[in-house]
């Protein structure tokens, strides 16, 4: 690829002021506006097909009084002080912002108000500036100490729980200590650094160490994890990584262009993936030995207009001023999607309806944006709608199921969640959870379910979970080896039901012993199941030739497999499936089955007909399953989580339409092992392997859940995972995962083979995200989420105005309005603790957020850097510049 230079013009008044910039590069053009005092008037661009224009305001002070985006949705800011800090912000849907000042012009009050509530943020300050204490509208808050050279050395919330700080002459902290407010220490860690302030060794409770090792340049050439297997990097002359090679050998090997884009990954078996770009860096075509050969065009804003995979579907995609998707166009035009956006009150900058083939699903909000309605009407006119209700400190009071019923929370004095109950249309109430608790920054250790059970955690000094205890229904326990896999897991009320693990270098599961018997699997030097050995039965695997496709299984059955070009499942020994223009599974058929399949717009199976039995799914915003109801709409099953896991499930009877409580109880991953019933009688029980096969025992109830985000589907004996579709009898996607090798070098295997360690809650393992600009912003944001985690997390301002604005910033769940996009960054395990850790810093010290410095991108890119991961090459602050420069 050539190169192409950026070119800036500039314009200038007659008296020598700038009064015009324009930036050209590449084909594409965004020009700038002044006033006569040199604040920016316009930006413009870079799309040619609309018009993008951002237009702000000043008074005769020069003062920012308004920004008014390409749409025409202004934000006013309509009060200054006397120095020109704004003290008054209204957004377009009314939100006003109060801000207010000490003498020295710290930010010491934030108020949001919708003109009948008011949530109010206080921040203080120690006589030197150091922010000492944040507290939100509920009361609760958390205070910050430091030393006598202002760094900071400690924290405590309103419950009295701390984490202290060690750093050393430099200001590196070389220990964290959690204590509770006793305190009793219940989390350590501490890591060592070298001359240059590179982290050289991390030492967690059990002191057992992961080293780094760096070269001159500063570049992580390896990592030794606790148990010293190796990883290890080389570099380029450009400091670009060119080679992997993994604690068994195993290379992986990359080339780059001459604007450091990756054209070329080849894996361990010298499979190789190719990339070519345009001159804006954005990828045109990908050449995978799994799905074929895909290309893409975009517009001059980056925004991607087709896509064709190598069946030769082409997919178009629209975008409105702001760059929000608002088509998806597909060769089956009954497949197309709509994206709306800014309809009804309160409703800017928001979603607010998505129109698919199978339905329309509309969405409302308050003033303050929290989603208050989702209504799902489908194309049969079939109507569900979940209702959310806020408390006046914006906190989540209730959620109204379609069935009419609602599940309510309560929160403690110092604004923690301490409990959920269940109410029926009716007005009569059962308690859910109660007596909630959790460590000290960290998960839950314990609860009460409504049926008299009480839940109780143990966790070891690292907040890795050893034991789970609910008398007379489920007591484990854990062990780990020094790298966190679980070697034993103890069952200590059914004789018989005990398991031993082992794994490889790489943290691959290669043996299990349990109920099920003995358990070995091989595998090639990317993944690929070679055998599994049970109880002296061996079954082998081979694979399509230069490819990842599982090909044949030979055991005591042959099953052999074929492919489409994009690399989906087409046919098993079980059955064949058949895939859309989407490329997503619409049927399955064998032998006196049939089964049909529907999405909505964002992706979500929202229904299935087997056999002529229609089951219709709700999702949560998130994506977590909240209902399953019938062709007519009344509920058959709805979900109740607590963050994020299932912990209870109401089933309607459909002759008497009663509904029944049902208690669920979980394991180290968050499936679902048993469930009891108000009598706290198990209802349902069953043993599964480790990658998911499963033996129900008990089936008072039925229970279809599976690994976190999975859904059983007993026709094909599979489970829907949201993107695609897991086989648990070869630990593998019927699919190729749609990310390419973000997720792995192998598209197919389920959670790098680490089933008791890892999740892939979407089907897509660890991702970050960039979400476009709207509104007042309008590039963008990114954020990250861990395994087994339903969305991501990003840093964002602790004020609603993007620009010129410095105060506190804030660690919040991330939105997603439509054309987000994900990558994903493979991490072993320490990193992925690492990460974890970088995020729980942010929350508990958030510092200020400043729109071109310490901003959602920098907390991405930080984060990722200080725990070994390959960040990119971009250094500045443009959200989507850093994701699409992520490899």
């Amino acid at each position: 690829m050539s190169f192409k230079f950026i070119v800036h013009t500039l314009s200038f008044s007659i008296i020598g002021f700038v009064v015009g910039l324009s930036i050209s590069h590449a084909d594409t053009t965004t020009s700038y506006t002044y006033t006569p005092e040199g604040e920016i008037a316009t930006i413009d661009g870079p799309r040619i097909d609309v018009t993008d224009i951002t237009t702000y305001g000043y008074d005769v002070q020069a003062n920012l009084t308004s920004i008014t985006n390409a749409l025409i949705q202004v934000t006013q800011v309509t009060a200054h002080d006397a120095i020109g800090r704004p003290l008054t912000i209204i957004d377009p849907n009314g939100l006003t912002t109060s801000l207010t000042y000490d003498p020295r012009g710290r930010l010491t009050q934030q108020s949001l108000s919708d003109g009948v509530t008011t949530r109010t943020t206080q921040y203080d300050y120690d006589p030197v500036g150091n922010l000492i204490r944040v507290t939100p509208p509920d009361g609760s808050f958390i205070s910050y100490e430091y030393d006598t050279a202002h760094r900071l050395i400690g924290m405590e919330d309103s419950q009295g729980n701390r984490i202290d700080y060690t750093l050393d002459a430099m200001g590196n902290r070389l220990s964290e200590q959690v204590s509770d407010p006793q305190g009793t220490l219940t989390r350590t860690q501490q890591q060592l650094y070298d001359e240059l302030g590179q982290v050289r060794q991390l030492i967690d409770s059990q002191n057992n160490t992961t080293d780094f090792i760096y070269d001159k340049n500063g570049n992580l050439t390896q990592t030794l994890d606790a148990k010293q297997n190796p990883d290890n990097q080389s570099y380029d002359p450009l400091d670009r990584v060119n080679q992997q090679t993994n604690a068994l050998n195993g290379k992986k090997k990359y080339t780059y262009d001459g604007q450091d884009n990756i054209t070329s990954v080849t894996d361990p078996n010298n499979l190789i993936t190719t990339y070519e770009y345009d001159y804006l860096g954005n990828v045109t075509s990908q050449t995978s030995p799994d799905t074929g050969t895909t290309t893409y065009t975009y517009d001059e804003a980056g925004n991607r207009l087709t896509q064709t995979d190598a069946r030769g579907i082409t997919v178009s995609y629209s975008y409105d001023a702001l760059n929000r998707l608002t088509h998806i166009s597909y060769p089956d035009t009954s497949l197309n999607v709509t994206y709306n956006y800014d309809q009804g009150t309160d409703c800017i900058g928001k979603l607010t309806s998505i129109v698919d083939a199978n339905g329309t699903t509309n969405y409302t909000y308050n003033t303050y944006g929290d989603l208050v309605t989702q209504t799902r009407t489908s194309s049969d006119s079939i109507v569900t709608t979940f209702n959310y209700d806020y408390d006046t400190y914006g906190r989540l009071a209730s959620l109204t199921y379609p069935s009419g019923n609602s599940v309510n929370y309560t929160y403690d004095a110092q604004g923690q969640l301490s409990g959920l109950s269940y109410e029926w249309s009716d007005g009569a109430t059962q308690s859910l959870i109660g007596n909630l608790q959790t460590l000290p920054f960290g998960p839950v250790k314990a609860f009460d379910y409504g049926n008299g059970l009480s839940l109780t955690r143990g966790f070891d000094q690292d907040y890795q979970l050893i034991s789970q205890t609910i008398p007379g229904i489920l007591q484990s326990s854990y062990q780990h080896d020094p790298v966190g896999n679980i070697t034993d897991w103890q069952d200590l009320l059914s004789t018989g039901q005990d398991q031993l693990f082992d794994y490889d270098a790489l943290y691959r599961l290669t043996s299990a012993n349990g109920a099920y018997g003995d358990i070995t699997y091989t595998y090639d030097a990317t993944g690929n199941r070679l055998s599994l050995t049970l109880d002296g039965s061996t079954e082998t695997y081979s694979y399509v030739p230069s490819s990842h496709r599982l090909q044949q299984i030979l055991g005591s059955v042959t099953d052999s497999r074929s492919y489409d070009a994009a690399g989906n499942t087409i046919q098993s020994l079980i059955g064949s499936y058949t895939y859309d223009d989407t490329n997503r599974m619409v049927s399955f058929t064998k032998t006196g089955t049939t089964a049909t399949y529907a999405y909505n717009g964002k992706g979500e199976r929202i229904s299935k007909n087997v056999d002529g039995t229609i089951t219709r799914f709700r999702y949560a915003p998130a994506g977590q399953l909240l209902g399953e109801y019938d062709q007519n709409g009344q509920a058959i099953r709805e979900y109740i989580t607590l963050e994020g896991q299932p912990v209870a499930l109401i089933v309607t009877d459909p002759v008497t339409t009663l509904s029944s409580v049902y208690y669920l109880h979980t394991d180290h991953l968050g499936a679902v092992v048993k469930a009891t019933d108000n009598t706290q009688t198990l209802v349902w029980d069953a043993e599964r392997k480790p990658f998911g096969e499963r033996s129900v025992t008990t089936a008072q109830i039925e229970m279809p859940l599976g690994f976190p985000g999975q859904y059983y589907d007993q026709e094909s004996n599979n489970y829907y995972n949201y993107f695609r579709d897991y086989d648990p009898g070869t630990g593998r996607y019927l699919q190729s995962d749609p990310i390419g090798l973000e997720g792995g070098l192998n598209t197919y295997t389920y959670v790098l083979n680490s089933p008791l360690r890892y999740t892939d809650y979407y089907g897509l393992d660890i991702r970050v995200c960039a979400y476009p600009g709207h509104g007042v912003n309008p590039f963008g944001h990114v954020g990250y989420g861990l395994p087994g985690e339903s969305r991501t997390y990003g840093y964002y301002p602790g004020l609603p105005l993007p620009y010129n604005v410095y105060g506190p910033g804030v660690i919040n769940p991330d939105s997603d309005s439509g054309g987000s996009q994900c990558k994903v960054v493979p991490a072993n395990p320490n990193q992925d603790d690492c990460m974890w850790g970088c995020r729980l810093k942010r929350i508990i010290r958030p510092g200020f957020y400043g729109i071109l410095g310490n901003q959602c991108t920098e907390f991405v890119r930080e984060c990722m850097k200080d725990c070994g991961l390959n960040s990119g090459t971009y250094s500045g602050p443009l959200p989507w510049k850093f994701f699409n420069n992520l490899p």
